[in-house]
């Protein structure tokens, strides 16, 4: 037993310390070996057990392995069999299933071992699975965190998956479940940003204006400072706040959408933002909240104390004492701050839309009272899930307009989203040179809804293309750094953070804050702890 990393036996490694453990087989017969083996297991904390050998499979001498499942069953711990046929793979169903099953369990803190005869053939197709399946690896890189993982086992020198077959099926699997990797958390984030300061120094201009100044093209990088650095706003403060919250919240509480825990816990994170931005919350708010007493990582990141022209419906909101909610709304703005600062909840509900949604409208809610703010706000947060998920973007947006028709007072936010497609569809029929003013017809973007429609249409024109969907959000006469910011958070989410130019990312002040708490919503968002 590997007592220094908490391993039971040498055939066995973790896949995810202290939550996921793969290997071999645990007890071939029985004996006293096999019981030191099991008993190991639970001393390793491992409270679910999954046996991938097929029923009736013999081992290596030809007898039948021990079952073992009473005596686990006896320590607490659950066994459940899906069995696979020795150097087979298993049917998309059944790999379903297991999937599933492991998910389930980890969501409760529940940690798993899941095991073949050899734990190289069976084992690894499973891991590979689940690897690509969470995005936690890449096509390209699969197999090599595998052999990595098993490296300080005794499995080192054993290929896993063992078979070309169970290979394939790891790739064509890990296609058919194409949750986004933790480059793409990083796009999202850090595009969003990105967005944010380019648009940032032309917020309050015209196009004409911006034309004068910069040239016919417009904004094209960073114009606020001489050395071309790029320094993001309020907008990019309250997502990272946003986030915070979020991740303050258990897990369980997290899985089951309680919006009611999570809402309170994202406005203790606006408090301390308030904080950070000079001003002090109600004492009523001070005393039943009490925020800047928790060891928020991003209340020691000097930066975020810097000023970045707050929104003023936000600084009373968050001044006044308490907060709102779609039964009680705090005001009647629908400002776009709604839609700014959402990402990390669609993030965090990769591939559940539906909760997405909710916990967005009700996260908006806190700040801006009109079921048009914060409608929109939902819709991102769907549109964003399902793009986490590998979702289309225009399929992610169909997905969101169906949410959108069970709730009331829905008008304003469902016709600005089909005023942004029936403009992409005209552009993309007539294929005129998209200018600033086509972008104007959708609205200046001081509202929820503008702002999202603006996003979208610009994030459909040029799907492939961070540069020229980011640069289209900002060119325009309206608050230009919202809509670099929402485009800059789908199309970053969409191609990963190396589409964004390296120039923009490398400049961007507080790059490598943002960069964090996208891999911490990463990690939570799958369930685990991911950090770096």
């Amino acid at each position: 037993m590997a007592a220094d990393n908490n391993l039971p036996f040498d055939g066995s490694y973790w896949a995810i310390q202290g939550l996921l453990m793969a290997g071999e087989h645990p007890a071939e017969d029985e004996g006293p070996e096999a019981l030191q083996r099991l008993d190991g297991l639970v001393r390793a904390g491992i409270e679910v057990v999954i046996n991938l050998t097929a029923e009736g499979e013999t081992n290596r001498w030809g007898n039948p392995y021990f079952d073992y499942e009473g005596y686990l069953k006896a320590a607490g711990v659950e066994v459940h069999r899906k069995g696979i046929p020795d150097m087979d793979v298993p049917s998309d169903g059944l790999m379903d299933e297991i999937m599933a099953l492991i998910d389930r369990s980890l969501a409760v803190g529940k940690p798993v071992y899941f095991h073949c005869m050899a734990g190289v053939g069976r084992t690894g197709t499973v891991l590979g699975s689940y690897l690509l399946w969470k995005g936690l690896a890449g096509p390209n890189d699969v197999f090599g965190k595998i052999d990595a993982l098993k490296s300080k086992s005794s499995l080192w020198y054993s290929p896993s998956p063992q078979t070309r077959r169970q290979r394939e099926f790891v790739l064509s699997y890990g296609r058919k479940n194409p949750m986004k990797p933790i480059s793409h958390y990083t796009g999202c984030l850090v595009g969003g940003a990105v967005g944010d300061a380019l648009g940032a120094p032309v917020e309050f201009y015209t196009i004409r204006d911006i034309r004068d100044h910069h040239g016919e093209a417009g904004i094209t990088g960073y114009v606020e400072f001489p050395d071309h650095t790029g320094q993001f706003t309020d907008d990019t403060q309250m997502t990272l706040f946003t986030a915070s919250g979020l991740l303050s919240v258990h897990l369980m509480d997290l899985l089951s959408a309680n919006t009611g825990k999570l809402v309170r816990a994202v406005y203790r994170s606006y408090l301390n933002w308030l904080l950070t931005q000079g001003y002090t919350p109600k004492a009523s708010a001070l005393r039943k909240e009490n925020p800047g007493s928790s060891d928020s990582w991003l209340m020691r990141q000097k930066l975020l104390f810097s000023i970045r022209a707050p929104g003023t419906t936000t600084l009373t909101a968050l001044k006044s004492g308490g907060y709102g909610n779609p039964r009680q709304p705090i005001n009647s703005s629908k400002g776009c701050g709604t839609v700014m600062k959402i990402a990390p909840a669609g993030l965090l509900y990769a591939g559940r839309n539906r909760e997405a949604f909710r916990v967005g409208v009700e996260i908006s809610a806190i700040t801006h009272g009109h079921p048009t703010g914060y409608l929109s706000g939902g819709f991102l947060a769907s549109v964003i899930a399902d793009l986490a998920a590998g979702v289309p973007l225009i399929t992610a947006i169909r997905n969101a307009q169906e949410l959108l028709t069970e709730w009331q007072r829905r008008e304003e936010t469902a016709r600005a989203v089909e005023a942004a497609l029936a403009l992409y569809h005209d552009t993309c029929h007539r294929r005129f040179t998209v200018t600033a003013e086509e972008v104007e017809t959708l609205g200046g973007a001081w509202v929820a809804e503008e702002a999202l429609s603006i996003s979208l249409y610009a994030s459909l024109l040029f799907e492939d293309d961070f540069e020229k969907g980011v640069l289209l959000s900002v060119n325009h006469s309206g608050d230009s750094d919202s809509t670099g910011a929402v485009t800059g958070n789908i199309l970053g989410l969409i191609n990963g953070y190396d589409s964004i130019p390296p120039t923009w990312r490398n400049n961007l002040e507080g790059k490598d804050i943002v960069k964090e708490m996208a891999e911490r919503v990463f990690g939570k968002g799958r369930g685990v702890l991911f950090f770096k």
